[in-house]
């Protein structure tokens, strides 16, 4: 990284270039984030573009207050050079200073294609490289590549004539986080005090209540800890159709990007499904897999790294009750043995299923499970298979929820059998009985 002072204006040159994708912060606030992460001294960042440029290097004091300009932002207004620009500098000590920008936009280091294109200190050899890979970059759109080198398709350009576009849009700022993060670690550490403070006086308050008042009995403590739970009941071949149905809309490839598998965690609430996408094309980018998508997605993307993103949706709605109000039609535990065992038996012949033990349900600490006549109790169930198991889902019975939903789409394909297809259903969730 350098700073090259020209005519009384200060370029900034070997920028750290990254995009910004976040699906809750605005871009200024994702940049101060990356920005700290990068321990960058100074930044870009006009609030539209979802893009940051950092620079690294320790800034000297003299520098401090001046205005420094980001030298590959400053090409987008030079006249008449069109979206794809390069500008490649020789200095005395021979060795070549490089920015450039692709579409309109400065491209470095930590842009889709992995390549940089803003580096000084360059060697003749290098800069060749470079220059022969932004033309590879470009494809059949046209550049133009400016400078003082001596190729033939070089248009003359100084570091004189680039100062001369200078302007509050290329200006860098140094990042604000820094001088708040003394002020927000001493105000999070009275938050803490106060907190503690208040959990201790609570605990005693409740000691104090809990000795006051009245001893119940094991049943009581039990009944009362049931009837203060209001957790929803998802009815199985409800929800699972409903998902389905949202499932198969989904688009399989966007702008070169292609669905691989879809895993939402339906409880606890809120309920929420993850969008695993993988990069299938070489020139598929973040940027067009937003531009390709039909669905409102641009703010429920985030980037897990250069070959995947994912997309984090709500589940779809399905009609739901809630357990309290369902406790009086629960079938008992034999029966649950009896006849939800026996459909999953049937399952297996196509797919894995597993019924783990059941157990007491809500019941409050201390209280031992043999002191309830009549508990409420709940088991996992667990259905791995291919997707035509589909079906079987709606023979379940009304006591089963569903706390997990997921398709995986294989590529390559499995050789097919009973057990294994190109798409692979995964269903957990549990079931609910009272002896």
């Amino acid at each position: 990284m350098r700073i090259i002072e020209i005519d009384g204006k200060h370029l900034a040159f070997g920028l750290r270039w990254k995009p910004l994708i976040s699906a809750q912060e605005s871009y200024e606030s994702r940049a101060l984030t990356e920005a700290d992460k990068l321990n960058a001294s100074l930044i870009w960042q006009d609030g539209k573009t979802p893009l940051l440029g950092a620079y690294n290097g320790i800034l000297p004091t003299q520098l401090n207050h001046q205005p420094i300009y980001a030298a590959a932002h400053m090409l987008a207004a030079i006249p008449g050079c069109g979206p794809n620009v390069l500008l490649a500098l020789g200095d005395p000590a021979g060795t070549h200073s490089l920015c450039g920008i692709f579409q309109g936009r400065p491209w470095g280091s930590a842009t889709a294609s992995g390549k940089n294109f803003d580096q000084v200190g360059l060697s003749n050899e290098e800069l060749m490289h470079l220059i022969r890979q932004f033309a590879e970059l470009c494809g059949n759109d046209d550049y133009t590549l400016l400078g003082n080198i001596t190729l033939a398709e070089c248009n003359p350009f100084t570091l004189t004539e680039l100062a001369r576009f200078a302007s509050p849009a290329s200006r860098m700022v140094q990042p604000r986080r820094r001088v708040w993060r003394s002020f927000i670690v001493w105000l999070l550490m009275g938050v803490c005090l106060a907190t503690v403070s208040y959990a201790l006086y609570a605990h005693w308050g409740s000691k104090r209540d809990a000795t006051a008042a009245p001893k119940l009995s094991f049943e009581q403590q039990y009944e009362q800890s049931i009837n203060a739970r209001n957790q929803p009941l998802l009815n199985a071949p409800a929800v699972i159709t409903a998902w389905f149905k949202w499932a198969t809309a989904l688009p399989l490839t966007v702008g070169g990007w292609h669905l691989k598998s879809i895993d939402c965690t339906v409880q606890p609430s809120p309920s929420k499904c993850l969008l695993n996408y993988e990069r299938t094309l070489p020139q598929a980018t973040q940027q067009t897999f937003v531009a390709a998508t039909v669905h409102d997605w641009a703010e429920h993307i985030d980037a897990v790294d250069d070959k995947r993103l994912q997309v984090n949706l709500a589940m779809p709605s399905a009609a739901t009750t809630s357990l309290r109000h369902s406790l009086p039609n629960l079938p008992n535990e034999r029966e649950i043995r009896l006849n939800f065992i026996s459909q999953l038996q049937r399952m297996q012949q196509i797919a894995h299923t597993k019924l783990e033990d059941f157990h007491v349900y809500g019941i409050p600490a201390g209280v031992p499970a043999m002191a309830i006549p009549h508990p409420i109790k709940h088991a996992a169930w667990e259905v791995n298979g291919p997707l035509h198991t589909m079906a079987l889902f709606e023979t379940f019975p009304a006591m089963t929820s569903v706390t997990r939903l997921a398709l995986t789409i294989k590529d390559p394909q499995p050789v097919a059998s009973l057990k294994a297809s190109s798409l692979m259903l995964h269903v957990k969730g549990e079931i609910y009985a009272r002896d």
